[in-house]
């Protein structure tokens, strides 16, 4: 394996540990301001889960609409790589 494949292989692992810790910390942390909300109204825990649901739910499509992206940059990629002169169709 050479130098660029190793770094391409590493980059693809940082960016899917950092999206694994963003799946699971940000609504963590919604849902932790949403229990507070909750002590102090004197409520039950409707903020907390709220804001949990609702912040996974943003983080799961933020992450599909960016992997889409991606996906459809690569596709482009290898699209205008496969044509003469290397233009699309």
């Amino acid at each position: 394996m050479d130098h660029s494949e190793r770094r391409e292989l590493n980059n693809g692992f940082s960016l899917a540990l950092g999206n694994a810790v963003e799946l699971v910390l940000t609504p963590l942390v919604f849902a932790a301001a949403g229990h507070l909300v909750d002590r102090w109204l004197g409520i039950g825990p409707f903020f907390a889960i709220g804001l949990g649901a609702f912040t996974l739910g943003y983080v799961a499509w933020r992450m599909y609409a960016d992997y889409s992206r991606a996906m459809q940059a690569e596709e482009d990629r290898i699209l205008r790589r496969g044509r003469p002169g290397g233009e699309p169709a």
